[in-house]
Order: C-alpha cells, then structure tokens, then sequence
C-alpha cells in the first residue's frame, strides 16, 4: 500500500464525495425518466435506450425435459434437403449444442450456424445464436397442444436463412416424427380391416395477443413471413397477421389462423389505409405497413 501526504488523502476524499454526489442526482434523474415513461403507451419489438441490454439479463434456467434420442437431429423436410438442427448434449441438462444449416439435396451444407439450445419449459426454448443474440423458441410436444413434435425456431432463426428461405423452414422435428399421423396411426390405416377411428387432427398452436405482436416485431425481413394466402398457408403466421390486425382497428373474424373472407376484407381494408395496392395478398409490403403501425416507438416524455 502506498502511503499519500495528508493534502493528497483529503483532495483525493474530496473527489470520491463529488463524484458520489454525482452518481445520487444521475440516480435520481433515472428514476424520474423511468416514472415519466411508464405512462406512456406499450412498446413492442423495440427497447427504449434507458434500458439494460439484452446482455445484462441473466440466461433462462435450464429445465431438463428428458428429451428422447430422436433430438439428436431435426429437419425441416423428411427427405432430408432443407434445414436441419443437429443437437448434442452438453454436461447440463436442458442445454444442447447445436449446428443448425441448410442441406441440399445432393449433401452439400450451405449457411452453417453453431447455436446453444436450452429448454426452458416443456413449451419454451431459448436460443442462442453466434451473433451472441438469444430468442425464444416454441416447442409443441405430443399430446401438449400438437400431433407430433415441432420446434419453431422463428422468428429468431429468420435472420441466418438462405436467401429464399422462409419461417416454415425454422420449423423442425424428429425424423421418427414427419407424417400427418403417427406410426401407430399409419399401420391402423394401412390395415383394411381395422376398425379403430382415425385419430382427428390436433390445431395447432395459435399465438396470443403479446407474443403474436412480439413475433410481428422481431422480425427484421418480412419478405420471410409469407405463408398466408398462398397454398402453403401457415396458421402461426396467419395468426399473427390476425393479432396485428385486431391491433390497428381491423376486424379479421376469429384468430383461428385460417385466412378467412373476414380476415381478407380486414387486410384490404388496412392496405388501403395505409396506401397500399388493395388486393387482399398479403407480402412483404403488407408485414411492412404492419410493422410501422403496430411496432412504432412513441416519442421520448424525456427528449
């Protein structure tokens, strides 16, 4: 320890009062900020400067889910071509190393990403990826809300696609998994004389109000969220167009995640508020016109 003059120890004192002051009004000055805003309307998709960084919130709490061998890989399509999760456990339950690309048909790998999977509930799963980002994801297990496993790794995972890919291709599940029905179902059907009843289909899950809004701001290319008046149509997503219109004064019937006349004439309505080509598809310029309209800061009380 190096010992200071007596004038050196009290101007040094001096100093570590100011600056302590300093640091109480700053305090202060926070707080009231924090007051003023939390009148202010709801923000989504968006986080305030005040606010900590996403680095500073500590990691979800793994839960240990007992998740079968057939986790160690998921895809996106049965035969292989398309997006595929290899997972591998790590020395914690619930958190798995993962390498998540796209495969072609011929075996060659495009967009290699290494992530950090941790299940956090037997519906939830954090994400993180190598930019150092987490999301969350939706996990539907059978008989908990689906007829078969899905991971949906989106909207986070929309980021680090191929070009030309979409949100259906951040959907995975076991390779034992892929069919419209289980394998119990495929051998009743295939058995002319079985009596048993096909076991009816189970809707998927829909999203609510919060996370429909969450999902529609989180995703930062829209030209991915296109699977909802096409064939293809993607019930989440249709969903979550249903949620946003409810949301800026539309009225698209039932959030049922099915692309309804109602829902339809809710969209033409809007696009023509929003000055947009009034022809009930919904694209890119659409999600966009969305996005400006439901996930808008509201001005700063404090600037």
């Amino acid at each position: 320890m190096i010992a200071l003059p007596r004038g050196h120890r009290a101007a040094t004192l001096t100093a570590a009062l100011t600056l302590t002051a300093a640091a109480l009004l700053a305090g202060c000055s926070t707080s009231d900020t924090g007051t003023a805003a939390s009148s202010s309307p709801r923000l989504l998709g968006a986080t305030p400067s005040s606010s900590p960084s996403p680095s500073a919130s500590a990691a979800p709490a793994p839960v240990d889910l007992g998740l079968p061998e057939s986790w160690t890989t998921l895809a996106a399509a049965q035969d292989g071509a398309g997006y595929v999760l290899e997972l591998e456990p790590t020395g914690t339950p619930g958190v798995y190393d993962g390498r998540f690309y796209r495969r072609a048909a011929d075996g060659a790998v495009r967009g290699q990403q290494f992530v950090t999977v941790t299940t956090t509930a037997p519906d939830s799963v954090d994400v993180r990826w190598p930019d150092g980002t987490s999301s969350p994801a939706r996990l539907t297990l059978p008989g908990a809300g689906g007829a078969r496993t899905e991971l949906a790794l989106d909207p986070g995972c929309l980021d680090f696609l191929v070009d030309g890919s979409s949100q259906l291709d951040c959907r995975l599940y076991p390779a034992d998994e892929f069919g419209p029905t289980s394998s119990a179902e495929a051998s009743a059907s295939a058995s002319p004389s079985s009596s048993a009843a096909p076991t009816p289909d189970v809707p998927a899950a829909l999203p609510d109000e919060d996370e429909a809004l969450g999902y529609l701001c989180s995703v930062t290319d829209p030209t991915r969220i296109d699977h909802v008046t096409g064939t293809d149509s993607d019930p989440y997503a249709t969903a979550v167009l249903q949620q946003a219109l409810v949301a800026v004064g539309r009225d698209p019937g039932a959030v049922d995640g099915t692309y309804s006349t109602q829902t339809r004439r809710a969209v033409r309505e809007f696009q023509r508020s929003a000055g947009l080509a009034v022809d009930g598809l919904v694209g890119p310029r659409t999600w966009t016109g969305l996005q400006a309209a439901v996930c808008t800061l509201p001005s700063d009380p404090a600037g």
